[in-house]
């Protein structure tokens, strides 16, 4: 169920993003539309402005002539007819006049204008009231043009207000155009606005050369502006290049096109920026003047090029957004239809699942169960490393515990018990006493070596070396089992008083697992049998230790023991031996022994 949900999910997501995707494409079309009207509008603007300019010069020229002394009249004809000369001969008459002839710039002005169908919202940088609606500015910029004859305004005035007016426009096509992640539109819309930039800057600086060629030179000022707006245009273009590196073709077609007249733009550039004195000639300021037309006319024309292709991006785009955009929803249907089956197989098959791992889980647990039963029988018969090595395939070395006590206990009058007793009788008598005896041993740092019929054997020190505390955890083992042994009953013999017979004798011995199919961890060595002759010539009820184990429970004291005597044994000599006693009262009652030497001994 989860994986559908996820796939629902990122079904749901992709949908999602596709509209997202539409409607940004959609507004980002509007937007390009209205762009590119206000460019429109600013195009004019820029033609208007250099048309101004001219006249404005042409008019101060003409102004000049007419002040000016009868001498001077012949200027003035030469002047117009210059003018009629380039008209005629040199220039295409109908480009000339149309751009030229103010009526004709204003009322192209005024058609881009109308053709504004969204007016550009209120900004940080509004320029002003008169700009807050198409009407006002339309009404505020007629004033403007009826004090252009009557010499109210300057050049400076003329270019101040083109220049406000163009760059607020260009400033708001820049920020109004959102740049979409959607179809990878982001540089052509880049390249868009950094031509529009290009070629304000062209015109801009164009009306200056204008000025320079009809004056003659230009000032500090106007050469500074001059150089500065030259230099912007040929940047932005430079940025135009390097957001779209294929329009650098088309502008080198603008250069290599003889009706654009290159040579006399970028010749007229030079000659300006280098600001030399030189005589004032019309004639090159009417050249330069239809250059810039030219120029900029075909900028505007790759520009109109530049957007046409945008809307065919966005509109190519949106096609395929809306052709991906039906696989989600064409999925999402079969899933709605497929879910109710995929979920009841789902159920059918989790149950199944969860069936299996309960079975399975039980049987694990089983499994883990009974391997702890065999590791817990096996470590009642083998050491813990030693079942280690045998499961590794190991044979397990034999090895030398140096020091070690080691405890044997026998039942006093065992065959006469037997003898009186059934197979079953016996086995249970054993198992009452040996269980009895476990239980005990539980509470000592001890190990069971071995039980042999009536034979109770356990070692302390081995096989997991204590130091020295082996002879104190046998030495109180014994007394608790003594103590045991008094209170035991014999089922099958209710008036039975069993007795028990123990000794103790510590030193080195070595502990090995003898056998393979049925393996069994014994020790050997001399300690062994002394400690097995401290059990046979023990008393009933009596713990007979050796001298080896009194000398270490010398060392914890605590325990109560009197000598007994010496013993020889074969290949080890004399071996003194003690009682060990359960309770202090026994001092006094030392038994008759066989030995003469006998000192009490208590500590």
């Amino acid at each position: 169920m989860i994986p559908l949900l996820i796939l629902i999910g990122q079904l749901g997501s992709s949908l999602l993003y596709y509209k997202r995707s539409e409607r940004d494409l959609s507004l980002l079309r509007r937007e390009v539309l209205v762009a590119l009207d206000i460019a429109k509008l600013v195009q004019m603007l820029q033609e208007e402005r250099a048309a101004v300019a001219l006249n404005n010069f042409l008019w101060n020229m003409e102004d000049q002539v007419q002040s000016e002394e009868q001498s001077q009249v012949g200027l003035g004809q030469e002047f117009i007819r210059n003018i009629s000369q380039i008209t005629s001969s040199q220039l295409d008459v109908d480009d000339l006049n149309k751009a030229l002839n103010l009526s004709t710039r204003f009322a192209a002005t005024d058609t881009a204008l109308e053709g504004v169908g969204t007016w550009p919202s209120k900004l940080d940088s509004w320029p002003g009231d008169f700009f807050k609606s198409k009407l006002s500015f339309q009404i505020k910029h007629g004033v403007f043009r009826s004090n252009l004859k009557t010499g109210e305004k300057t050049i400076f005035q003329v270019l101040k207000w083109y220049d406000y007016i163009n760059s607020f426009i260009l400033d708001y096509i820049a920020y109004s155009i959102h740049v979409s992640e959607v179809g990878g539109f982001y540089w052509y819309i880049i390249a868009l606005q950094d031509l529009l930039r290009a070629t304000e800057y062209t015109g801009a600086s164009g009306v200056y050369a204008i000025r320079y060629y009809v004056s003659g030179n230009l000032t500090a000022d106007n050469h500074r502006s001059y150089c500065i707006l030259d230099s912007l245009q040929e940047e932005y273009l430079h940025q135009t290049y390097n957001s779209m590196p294929d329009i650098t073709q088309k502008l080198y077609q603008i250069i290599a096109e003889k009706d654009i007249h290159w040579n006399i733009y970028n010749d007229s550039r030079a000659e300006v920026t280098k600001n030399m004195p030189t005589s004032p000639n019309i004639t090159k300021a009417v050249k330069q003047f239809e250059a810039m037309f030219m120029y900029t006319s075909a900028l505007r024309k790759i520009l109109v090029e530049m957007a046409d292709n945008i809307k065919m991006l966005v509109d190519e785009e949106a096609e395929n957004i809306k052709y991906h955009c039906k696989w989600p929803i064409i999925m999402l249907f079969c899933l709605c239809l497929s879910v109710p089956i995929i979920v009841y197989l789902s159920s059918k098959a989790s149950y199944s699942m969860r069936q299996s791992s309960r079975t399975f889980d039980e049987q694990a647990e089983n499994l883990n169960y009974e391997k702890r039963k065999t590791d817990g029988l096996l470590q009642q018969l083998l050491p813990v490393d030693i079942i280690a090595k045998l499961k590794s395939g190991e044979q397990p070395t034999p090895k030398l515990y140096e020091s070690a006590t080691l405890f044997f206990g026998d039942i006093v009058g065992f065959t006469h018990l037997t003898a009186m007793s059934t197979a079953g009788q016996t086995i249970k008598f054993l198992n009452d006493l040996y269980n009895l005896f476990d239980k005990a041993i539980d509470n000592y740092d001890v190990y069971k070596v071995e039980i042999v019929g009536d034979g109770y054997l356990v070692a302390s020190g081995l096989p997991y070396p204590n130091d020295k505390i082996h002879a104190r955890e046998i030495a109180n083992m014994a007394i608790r089992l003594m103590q045991k042994v008094d209170g035991f009953k014999v089922s099958h013999r209710p008036g039975y008083k069993l007795q028990l017979r123990m000794g103790i004798h510590s030193g080195s011995c070595v502990g090995a697992v003898v056998g393979s199919k049925m393996p069994h961890f014994s020790v050997f060595g001399d300690t062994v049998n002394i400690a097995a002759l401290m059990e046979s010539t023990s008393e009933p009820m009596r713990i007979q230790m050796s001298h080896t184990t009194q000398a270490l429970l010398e060392e914890f004291g605590g325990f109560n023991y009197v000598l007994r005597g010496q013993m020889s044994v074969a290949r080890i000599g004399d071996v003194t031996s003690y009682w060990l006693l359960d309770k202090p009262h026994l001092n006094a009652q030392v038994p008759n022994v066989k030995t003469p030497l006998e000192t009490a001994v208590k500590k």
